[in-house]
């Protein structure tokens, strides 16, 4: 009685400690490659951007300035004081070289700073800003750079006080009342807010 033929193996018989030693690496490489799912979004890595927020600014106590004989009080900040002498509105902004206009009117401050720091500093009127109970922002005009004490890139000395003037172009129905003048003590200086008026007197404003 002959032999039966002895069956060959099947490829998959045949290889299947490769094909298993290969599914096993590539599982292995996919937990690495793969980006986990625990960061909380269903993008895996991706997550959304907090929002964006805005520097607190500095609430210190009010500074005395006397101006002509006058008790005015400003802030300081940064070793920077800042003291309002004067806002007033107009519906053009006059200067000796050209007069603009705008669709809402502007808002012209005059005030007093001076550096109570031991070096220079450069205060611009980037520095300035008008800021209302909701937060808008409104930033000077380029147009003030043709005013009389216009800011500029000014260099301030220590100790020496400086009369500078600003503007800025705001919507017509804005409530000067409600608005605040954020200023900063510098290019690099915290910031602080004054409310939009001279403050005059014998004592702080409470």
């Amino acid at each position: 009685m002959s032999e039966e033929p002895k069956k060959k193996p099947s490829a998959i018989i045949r290889y299947g400690g490769g094909f298993l030693m290969v599914t096993v690496a590539i599982g292995v490489l996919g937990t690495i490659l793969l980006p986990s799912s625990s960061s909380g979004g269903s993008g895996g890595d991706f997550t959304s951007a907090s929002p964006e927020t805005q520097p607190t600014p500095a609430q210190p106590s009010y500074t005395p300035f006397d101006i002509n004989h006058v008790r005015y009080w400003g802030k300081t900040v940064s070793g920077v004081t800042f003291v309002i002498y004067r806002v007033r509105t107009a519906p053009t902004l006059v200067t000796p070289f050209q007069t603009f206009r705008t669709q809402g009117r502007f808002v012209l401050v005059k005030l007093i700073v001076e550096n109570n720091q031991k070096s220079a500093i450069t205060l611009s009127d980037a520095e300035f800003r008008l800021v209302s109970p909701t937060g808008v922002r409104y930033s000077a005009s380029g147009d003030d750079i043709y005013l009389h004490h216009s800011v500029g890139f000014t260099q301030l000395n220590p100790g020496i006080p400086r009369l500078v003037q600003t503007a800025f172009n705001v919507p017509s129905l804005a409530s000067l009342p409600s608005l605040t003048f954020r200023v900063q003590g510098g290019m690099t200086g915290e910031q602080t807010s004054l409310p939009l008026r001279p403050i005059q007197g014998a004592n702080p404003p409470a």
